[in-house]
């Protein structure tokens, strides 16, 4: 086996174990601590579009309530790629700027309709149960107390983003 091809593989592996570790529903922040791992996890198996404009960092946005507390937080400053996370709160969709991933807190499913427009070459992310019908791009859900995702590929490719093979079988369900 080539040397280059087992981080890719262990990659594949911690995502396969996140997959099958139970969520307890009552255990809040430990839930919202794998939704995180799992938003971070992503960006292993996604190739973005280009930027439409300068960007520094990795810009992570949670935009209206925050579940994660310091789950997300803890990301901060360490690197996808080249560039540096940096994790942003904002209280309402309309706040949120230059985003690379956008959380969307359930306080704000009266926006969804807005996101492919607003986030173009953001990564869409929700827990907001229909999510990826609403055009949102991965909807985390728990099934079966187990944390697993939906994807909509149709409108990832509409908007430039490339997810990997790997992360498409992971998924519960693809659209």
């Amino acid at each position: 086996m080539p040397v280059r091809i087992l981080p890719y593989l262990l990659v594949v592996a911690c995502a396969c174990a996140m997959l099958s570790m139970a969520v307890d529903a009552c255990a809040v922040d430990k839930e919202y601590q794998l939704k995180a791992a799992f938003m971070l996890n992503f960006t292993k198996f996604i190739q973005w579009p280009p930027v439409s404009g300068p960007a520094a960092a990795f810009r992570v946005c949670v935009v209206g309530e925050n579940p994660f507390e310091d789950a997300l937080s803890a990301a901060s400053g360490k690197k996808i790629g080249e560039k540096n996370i940096e994790v942003v709160h904002f209280d309402k969709l309309d706040q949120a700027r230059n985003c690379r991933m956008v959380f969307v807190s359930r306080s704000e499913e009266s926006e969804l309709d807005v996101l492919a427009e607003r986030f173009p070459d953001a990564l869409t992310v929700s827990d907001i149960d229909g999510f990826c019908k609403d055009g949102g791009l991965i909807e985390l859900t728990l099934r079966n107390k187990r944390l697993t995702f939906f994807i909509n590929n149709t409108a990832m490719k509409e908007r430039g983003f490339k997810v990997g093979s790997s992360l498409l079988q992971l998924a519960a369900e693809v659209r």
